[in-house]
C-alpha cells in the first residue's frame, strides 16, 4: 500500500458511475532517490497503485488489475506538481469492474488508463 507513504489524496465526488480526486505525491519518498536521483519522476507503476488504491478505498473492497487494455504516460509526472487530477469512470462486471481514468492537473494528461479489475 503506498496510500498515506507514497501518495494522498482527497476526495472530490464519488457516484455509482464515477469518481474524481485530488492526489499528492510525497516529494521526499525513497521512490524518487532511484527514479531518478537527477531529475526526479513519479514511476507510472506507482501512479496506476495509485489509482488501483483510491478506486478499491472508495468500493470498499480488495481489487488486482486483471488487465490493461490501455495504458499511457503522456507526460513526466514530477514531484513538485501536486493536487494531480484523478478522474475516472466505472461500470461494473459480472467478473469485476471496467475503469477509465486520467491522472492531470490544468491542461497536461499525464496518464490514461483503460482496465479491468477484479475483485479478491
Amino acid at each position: 500500500m503506498l496510500e498515506n507513504t507514497f501518495f494522498t489524496y482527497n476526495l472530490v465526488s464519488f457516484s455509482e458511475e464515477a469518481f474524481e480526486a485530488n492526489i499528492t505525491f510525497a516529494k521526499d519518498h525513497s521512490i524518487y532517490k532511484g527514479h531518478f536521483p537527477q531529475q526526479p519522476v513519479t514511476p507510472g507503476v506507482c501512479q496506476i497503485q495509485a489509482v488501483k488504491e483510491v478506486f478499491a478505498k472508495l468500493l470498499g473492497q480488495k481489487l488486482v488489475l486483471s488487465s490493461a487494455k490501455e495504458v499511457k504516460f503522456l507526460n513526466l509526472h514530477v514531484p513538485e506538481i501536486d493536487n494531480i487530477q484523478l478522474k475516472a469512470r466505472y461500470s461494473k462486471q459480472d467478473d469485476g469492474f471496467a475503469l477509465t481514468a486520467s491522472l492531470e492537473k490544468d491542461t497536461v494528461i499525464y496518464t490514461k488508463l483503460k482496465a479491468h479489475f477484479g475483485t479478491v
